[in-house]
């Protein structure tokens, strides 16, 4: 299948986010930016949640070309997973055809999950969140600066093609804002990246507890941004072990907070994708 016939595959199959409770028979649900409150009343009592970020390449190591997911490959992908057991993961570049059907990676790879949102499938960009814990008030948002944007090294992504999902949970009676997201990128120009940055930031900046995880496509200069403006980084970007685009030495996948504090943090290398996924703790900093 060529590049075009798949694009625009993707663009006639673009949803908005749908929640879906696994292991039931739910009919699959559609919602759009309205708020998603069913689970607003659940408070999380636990001392500590594992977050997961990670990067799935499509299910094919970044190759966008492989639409199919065979069994075996996906029961490695779930197995992978197992191993760390996180409470809420965040995966970019999921993939809803990958696979036999649309249910079929949530269903085989994340299938243990209580929960998935599950973001558009805007061309190669698509964001999921996998959550053993219940999200509330789930949208689906664009960058108003993508609107402007221009991607000068490749006509086959669009910076528009690339967005955010944001949730809450209550954990201890305090609101945790939760955030996962795939930056476009231009790798002749910083600015489209930082502009994205700038926005999110903004978007959350009277917000007490906020947890941003995602591929940033971002280097240790971009990353100050973050620092200048109270948050504190899984990476800064300047450790080799915190290198999670192996091919390049990139330091692109990263998880950002904000009133809460990280420790045990991994970064987990495997040749499954072209990223490696990063693992860590978090808690309350009261």
């Amino acid at each position: 299948m060529n590049n075009r016939l798949l694009i625009s595959l993707f663009v006639s199959c673009s949803y908005l986010i749908s929640c879906e409770k696994l292991g039931t028979d739910y009919p699959r649900t559609f919602i759009d930016d309205a708020s998603y409150t069913k689970n607003e009343l659940s408070n999380i009592d636990r001392d500590s949640l594992v977050l997961f970020q990670w990067n799935i390449g499509h299910f094919s190591n970044g190759v966008y070309q492989y639409p199919t997911l065979d069994t075996s490959k996906a029961n490695e992908f779930r197995d992978f997973v197992l191993l760390s057991r996180p409470d809420i993961l965040s995966i970019n570049e999921y993939s809803r055809l990958w696979g036999s059907s649309t249910n079929y990676t949530r269903e085989t790879v994340f299938g243990i999950y209580t929960y998935a949102y599950l973001g558009a499938q805007n061309n190669y960009s698509c964001n999921a969140i996998f959550s053993g814990i219940p999200l509330y008030n789930v949208k689906y948002n664009t960058y108003r600066c993508n609107a402007f944007a221009n991607i000068t090294h490749t006509s086959l992504v669009k910076a528009e093609d690339y967005y955010y999902l944001s949730s809450l949970f209550n954990w201890k009676n305090h609101q945790v804002n939760f955030v996962s997201t795939h930056l476009a990128f231009d790798k002749y120009d910083d600015d489209v990246v930082k502009n994205q940055i700038m926005e999110l930031i903004e978007s959350f900046d009277k917000e007490e507890y906020v947890v941003m995880c995602g591929d940033w496509n971002s280097n240790p200069e971009v990353y100050e941004i973050f620092i200048e403006k109270g948050y504190t980084l899984l990476s800064t970007g300047k450790d080799p072990y915190y290198i999670t685009f192996p091919s390049t030495s990139q330091y692109f996948d990263n998880i950002m907070i904000k009133g809460l504090s990280m420790s045990n943090i991994k970064i987990i290398k495997t040749d499954l994708s072209d990223h490696y996924p990063i693992l860590c703790t978090i808690s309350l900093n009261d």
